[in-house]
């Protein structure tokens, strides 16, 4: 029985220690968003912190505000409106893997949508 409850507390340290040293909360899809994203392309980068959202889209920088329409943690997808520094935006509904390492962006604009995959790359909230 000792030896049950020993592997049992290796187990739980273990697993506190892969966790915790990943400095990234995945509670939440709000949490989750935060950091630097990439497309499968490599062509274009999402930086993401608290309000603030840049994008570098083969090269060109650009800053944008975002806030959250609404989220569900249970389907595992957030959607934020973004909007530029004119005041010209639109919505996206992210729908992330299980894992919260990758993320399935649909934009909707102007009655039309369209999809982008996205992988986690760091914590940079900022390029």
């Amino acid at each position: 029985m000792k030896k049950y409850n020993f592997l049992i507390i290796l187990l739980v340290i273990i697993v506190l220690l892969l966790t915790g040293c990943s400095g990234r909360d995945t509670s939440t899809p709000e949490k989750a968003l935060l950091g630097h994203w990439v497309t499968e392309s490599g062509k274009t980068h999402y930086y993401f912190n608290q309000d603030k959202l840049v994008m570098i889209d083969e090269g060109r920088k650009m800053d944008m505000t975002y806030s959250i329409l609404e989220s569900n943690n249970t389907e595992n997808w957030i959607k934020i409106r973004v909007k530029t520094e004119y005041e010209m935006g639109h919505d996206k509904t992210l729908k992330f893997s299980f894992d919260r390492k990758s993320l399935a962006e649909t934009i909707e604009m102007l009655g039309n949508s369209a999809d982008t995959k996205w992988n986690y790359v760091d914590h940079k909230q900022e390029p």
